[in-house]
């Protein structure tokens, strides 16, 4: 999800199709957007929630909606039901028009996947189904953080699932429209069962097992055309994303994704053979002609072994030279010792042009609290490890951790601005946000027990969209008066905004 600064952009042709598209629309005609297009009279149908708050400004480079594709793929490919995908989000579908494809798509099941950010959005389309007398299925961050205030939030859906819905959809179908048993298979949520401290995650499905996304047909404009600067010279290149793992092995305090991994149970991460991610890139390359690929995996490569396995793959099926890919990755894997200057000289043989780092502190006690397992000074020496080998890097930061002093936020601040003296080419700063079920949420009540009842949601800026200087609208704002950090939000978001001015040289990004 890359922002990069100051680079032309050509068009993909995104803006086009959707227009006719919601022309099509206006104009009446009987046609569903749900993909696959070629099918129809569809048994599920998995939305993709829109977020108000990014509505007419969210970028070309928008991430597909993985997990719901990965839920679609086994729904239709493996368990043979008529599924499909409608991403209401990248189409910047009104609330009317998603019901209207809900009604021409004629789906039986419909399945939704609201995040702490549009819970509004999630329920209103919730309603849309109660009315019609369509059952749906709760999924995806909110559901898995806490089924317990998901349940309140959507007291009528069907099923909910906590975790990893690839093999717990083919149970939920089935008792939704062949009446089958409500076994509660682990994860599952059915209404009308209590829930009570019930705290299982559905079974998760090894990536391995996942038919191939074939984005041409599942995705909507899967191929992102735009200009980067590489080796000084502008290039053009036509990207399309990838996820070929699931989860992450880290367990970072402000981050959702030991929860949404269920760390404690061991599988907190997986990653296929090698030889099945390669199949992901060269159909990716061979089908969607992309000559570039953006990895969206936490850790698509978790050493030097592993890049050496890509290379090695990639040698015997001839495709070095093909494209360039960039991804992310932590200061200690770049740090490692098999991950050797040859090797990241092997990375770049491979394509690679851009790491981005999690570094998210320049304050050490902070990076500790948060469990980065990072210093400063590794990060600096990572830094100047991959500039050396002319692989841009860019850090993710985030500022207004609990009880984060006005100092410790201004340490960040010049950290990074020290970071992109020593070759850091990119940067984005965050406001912390207190996720459901993260220790530093946890942390946030102690500190703060007034908040309890006033952090389940954040709800968009006034006026639908976020702050213009902020790009794109990826960061919504909390509310100016709150209390998080020792400092109130406004203060938090102007150090924010002033340090990617001052990186940039201005407010405005793209990418």
């Amino acid at each position: 999800m890359a922002l990069v600064h100051g680079m032309a952009h050509v068009a993909c042709g995104c803006r086009d199709y959707i227009l006719a598209a919601k022309t099509q629309l206006r104009e009446g005609q009987e046609r569903h957007l749900v993909r696959p297009l070629s099918s129809d009279k569809f048994d599920f149908v998995a939305i993709n929630v829109p977020s108000t708050f990014q509505l007419g400004i969210i970028p070309e480079d928008e991430a597909p909606p993985w997990g719901l594709l990965r839920v679609v793929a086994c729904a239709r490919e493996k368990f043979g039901f008529n599924a499909g995908i409608l991403d209401a989000h990248k189409l910047k579908l009104s609330l009317n028009e998603i019901i209207e494809q809900i009604e021409i798509s004629g789906a039986k099941l419909i399945g939704i996947n609201p995040t702490s950010v549009n819970v509004s959005e999630g329920r209103r389309i919730a309603d849309a189904c109660d009315e019609r007398k369509i059952p749906y299925i709760l999924g995806g961050v909110h559901a898995t953080l806490s089924p317990q205030i998901a349940r309140g939030d959507f007291p009528n859906a069907f099923a909910m699932v906590r975790g990893d819905g690839e093999l717990a959809i083919v149970e939920i179908i089935r008792a939704a429209l062949e009446s089958g048993p409500k076994s509660e298979g682990a994860g599952i949520y059915y209404n009308g069962h209590e829930i009570g401290s019930r705290t299982d995650y559905a079974k998760r499905i090894n990536p391995a097992d996942v038919p191939l996304i074939r984005q041409d047909e599942y995705v909507e404009e899967p191929i992102y055309t735009h200009v980067i600067s590489l080796d000084e010279e502008q290039r053009t290149i036509h990207e399309a994303t990838l996820y070929v793992t699931t989860g992450c092995p880290f367990e970072c305090t402000f981050c959702a994704a030991p929860v949404m991994n269920n760390k404690g149970n061991g599988l907190a991460y997986l990653r296929p053979r090698m030889s099945r991610i390669v199949d992901e890139v060269e159909y990716t390359v061979n089908n969607l002609k992309a000559d570039a690929i953006h990895f969206l995996d936490d850790m698509a490569f978790i050493s030097g072994s592993s890049i050496k396995e890509f290379y090695v793959e990639l040698q015997e099926r001839h495709m070095t030279g093909t494209f360039i890919w960039r991804g992310l990755t932590r200061v200690p894997v770049v740090l490692r010792a098999d991950f050797s200057d040859n090797v990241t000289e092997l990375a770049k043989e491979t394509g690679l042009w851009k790491l981005a780092l999690g570094i998210e502190s320049g304050n050490d006690k902070m990076l500790r609290q948060i469990k980065k397992e990072i210093t400063k000074e590794q990060a600096v020496q990572a830094i100047e490890k991959l500039s050396r080998h002319q692989v841009q890097t860019k850090g993710f930061f985030i500022m207004g951790f609990p009880g984060e002093t006005e100092d410790q936020i201004k340490e960040t601040r010049e950290f990074i601005l020290l970071l992109k003296d020593k070759g850091m080419t990119d940067v984005s700063v965050y406001q912390f946000k207190p996720y459901p079920g993260t220790l530093e949420r946890q942390r946030l009540v102690e500190l703060r027990p007034e908040l309890a009842n006033k952090l389940d949601y954040f709800e968009p800026p006034e006026g639908g969209k976020s702050d213009p200087r902020y790009g794109f609208g990826k960061g919504a704002w909390l509310p100016d008066d709150q209390l998080i950090a020792e400092i109130p939000s406004w203060k938090v978001k102007e150090y924010i905004l002033g340090t990617m001015k001052e990186f940039y040289g201005s407010y405005l990004r793209v990418d």
